[in-house]
C-alpha cells in the first residue's frame, strides 16, 4: 500500500511541474509527455513479463539507468548555454551569482559521478545475478591504491572542467575532463561491484539503490529542482536504511559495504573463501521432480542472502510449516512428499555443509538444498 501511495504523491507532482509554466513552456510539455511514454511502456512490459526469480535483476537494472539518467542530465547541463542564466516561465531573469554556479558546478560532478558508479555498478551486478558473470569475488590488483588513484583523479578532472580557463559550455577541453571524471568512475563502479561475492548481492543492489537516489538529489541542487531534491533524498536514505538492516541481519560490518569492501572476504583466508565460493548449476523441473519423487529426506531452503552470514558454522532446522505457510507451492509439495513417506524440512543454507548441492543467488528463489 505504500508504494500505491508513492506512486501516486510522484504522479500528482509531475502533473504538478507539467502543468506549471515557471518550469515547462513553449514544446516543454509535448517533450516531456514523449519523455514519459518512451519510459512507460518498456517499463510496464518488463514489469509484467518479468518472472519474480528474476525480479532482482530488474531492480538491478531500474536501479542503473536511474544513475545513468542523473550522470546525463549532468552532462547535458554541462552543455547548456543557459546554465549560468535563471531562465522563468521562459525569460531570462539573469546571471546567477558566483556561489550559486559553484553549488551547481560541485552537484553536477556528483550527479555524473555518483550516477556513472550506479550504471555501470549495478550493470555489472546484474550481469552476475543473471550468471553472465561467476558470482565469485574478483579484486583488482593494488585496489586500495587504484581507488584512491581513481578518485584523485575525479576530483582534478572535475576542477579543471571549472578552472583554468574552461568553463560551462566549454565543448573541447571543459567537456573532455567531464568525459574523464565519467570514465574513471564508471571503472570504479565495476572494480567495486567484481569485487562482491554472490551471497553479499543484495547488500550490494541495496546500496547501489541509495546511490540511485542520491544522484537524483544532486541533480536536484544542479538544476534548483526541490521535487528531485526532495524525491532523490527519500530514496537515497531509504536505500542507506535497508542496507544497514541487511548488513546488521548478515553480521557485516558496515564501513566495510560503504567503502566497497564487501563480498571479498575480509576476515576470511583466501583458502577459506576459495572453499565456500562455487557456480551454481542449474536443472530443469522435470529433474528436479524425479530427485524429489526418489528421495527419502529433503531440505528445502527458502534463500541464504540475508542470512548466509549469521548462520555460519551451526544448523538451524525447523519445521517447515512454520516457514513455508504462506507459500502455497511449498506447501503443496511438502504435503506431496509427506504422503510418500519422504521426510521434508526447511532450513538455513549451511555453509559449512558440504553436502549441500544449490543455493540460491538472492533471498527470491526457493531452492531444493539436500536430497538424500
Amino acid at each position: 500500500m505504500g508504494m500505491l501511495y508513492g506512486i501516486a504523491g510522484m504522479v500528482a507532482l509531475m502533473a504538478a511541474y507539467w502543468a506549471d509554466s515557471a518550469y515547462v513552456y513553449e514544446n516543454g510539455p509535448w517533450l516531456i509527455a514523449i519523455s514519459v511514454a518512451a519510459g512507460a511502456v518498456p517499463g510496464l512490459y518488463s514489469a509484467y513479463a518479468v518472472a519474480m526469480t528474476t525480479l532482482p535483476e530488474m531492480v538491478g537494472a531500474y536501479n542503473g539507468f536511474g544513475g545513468l539518467a542523473a550522470a546525463l542530465t549532468g552532462i547535458g547541463l554541462y552543455l547548456d548555454p543557459q546554465a549560468t542564466r535563471i531562465v522563468r516561465h521562459g525569460v531570462d531573469q539573469g546571471a546567477q551569482s558566483t556561489g550559486q554556479l559553484w553549488v551547481q558546478a560541485i552537484a553536477l560532478l556528483l550527479s555524473v559521478i555518483i550516477g556513472m558508479m550506479t550504471f555501470t555498478g549495478s550493470m555489472v551486478a546484474v550481469l552476475k545475478l543473471h550468471g553472465t558473470i561467476a558470482s565469485k569475488p574478483r579484486v583488482i590488483p593494488f585496489r586500495w591504491f587504484s581507488t584512491i588513484l581513481m578518485f584523485v583523479a575525479m576530483i582534478v578532472f572535475g576542477t579543471f572542467a571549472f578552472t583554468g580557463g574552461q568553463d560551462w559550455n566549454d565543448r573541447t577541453l571543459g567537456i573532455t575532463f567531464i568525459a574523464l571524471v565519467a570514465f574513471f568512475a564508471s571503472v570504479y563502479g565495476v572494480s567495486a561491484v567484481m569485487a562482491i561475492g554472490g551471497g553479499d548481492m543484495p547488500v550490494s543492489i541495496s546500496f547501489l539503490n541509495s546511490l540511485s537516489g542520491f544522484s537524483t538529489s544532486a541533480s536536484g541542487f544542479m538544476l534548483s529542482n526541490k521535487a528531485l531534491v526532495v524525491a532523490g533524498a527519500f530514496v537515497g536514505c531509504s536505500g542507506i536504511i535497508l542496507t544497514l538492516v541487511m548488513c546488521n541481519a548478515m553480521n557485516r560490518k558496515v564501513s566495510n559495504v560503504l567503502i566497497g569492501g564487501f563480498g571479498d572476504g575480509v576476515g576470511v583466508s583466501a583458502k577459506q573463501t576459495a572453499k565456500k565460493e562455487g557456480t551454481v548449476k542449474q536443472i530443469q523441473a522435470d529433474e528436479v521432480a524425479e530427485l524429489l519423487t526418489s528421495s527419502r529426506s529433503v531440505i528445502i531452503v527458502p534463500g541464504y542472502g540475508m542470512v548466509s552470514q549469521s548462520s555460519r558454522n551451526r544448523r538451524n532446522l525447523v519445521p517447515i510449516s512454520t516457514v513455508l505457510i504462506s507459500f502455497y507451492p511449498f506447501r503443496y509439495t511438502h504435503r506431496q512428499l509427506q504422503r510418500r513417506s519422504t521426510r521434508s524440512r526447511s532450513s538455513r543454507h549451511v555453509f559449512e555443509n558440504e553436502e549441500s548441492r544449490c543455493v540460491s543467488p538472492f533471498t527470491l528463489s526457493p531452492v531444493v538444498c539436500r536430497v538424500t
